[in-house]
């Protein structure tokens, strides 16, 4: 899988999903009316540029909302901060320091925003194998990452080797994660200070790359069967 692949499987979408974080984050640490409002607003201008990949978000999921999340002590808010400021074109750097984070803070709720981000990380940098494991314990920390769900059903779908020893296990997850992040959106609650445009972009984002790999999917098993169809006409 090209790097240029890698882009376009994981960069729909989390531009606008890294704006729901600012809102979320803002009321987390104790912002009011006017943060959040300024979040929104801040979201609303960054959801026009829809290029940067693996930039901070909010996991949107049923029943959740800015209260729900504790608000953060000052070495773990500074920590986080560390994160969020580092480039998220520099995957290296960006790894780096999620991880960090996440060795200091394992328990930290903010580690359901760290989660996602490494995931897409380490999938652009080209190591897939660990971004599926990272992405296994972000599903511990929120079954319900329907985002993070859709872009492994597209990098699953799209790395798919007919020829390899686990082909069919890749295809079933990948259409598995899709599935289950289109039947997830639906269900998804707007975040407190994100603009309904932001919101309605954020869903519509995540169902494209879980349409995408499901897509995919269907494509690879066609294009498998017809393979084995061309082979037994061969030895005959």
């Amino acid at each position: 899988m090209s790097r240029k692949d890698d882009s376009r499987v994981c960069r729909v979408g989390l531009a606008g999903l890294a704006c729901l974080a600012l809102a979320v984050t803002a009321n987390a640490q104790g912002g009011g009316n006017a943060s959040a409002d300024a979040s929104g607003a801040a979201a609303g201008a960054a959801a026009k540029n829809n290029t940067t990949v693996g930039r901070e978000h909010i996991n949107i999921e049923p029943g959740s909302s800015a209260g729900d999340i504790r608000p953060p002590e000052k070495k773990e808010a500074k920590a986080y901060d560390a994160f969020k400021a580092v480039p998220a074109t520099d995957y290296a750097k960006k790894i780096q320091a999620g991880e960090s984070f996440l060795k200091a803070y394992p328990k930290s709720e903010l580690t359901r925003y760290v989660y996602p981000v490494l995931v897409v990380c380490y999938i652009q940098y080209g190591q897939i194998d660990k971004g599926m494991t990272t992405a296994q314990k972000d599903f511990e920390v929120n079954p319900k990452d329907f985002r993070t769900m859709a872009v492994l059903s597209q990098t699953l779908a799209r790395t798919y080797n007919a020829t390899a020893a686990n082909a069919d296990e890749q295809l079933a997850k990948a259409n598995d994660y899709g599935k289950k992040a289109l039947e997830g959106v639906p269900t998804l609650v707007k975040p407190e200070g994100v603009t309904d445009e932001v919101f309605a972009q954020a869903k519509a984002d995540i169902e494209a790359m879980a349409r995408g790999g499901v897509g995919w999917c269907c494509c690879n098993r066609r294009n498998t069967r017809m393979r084995f169809r061309i082979c037994r006409k061969r030895r005959r």
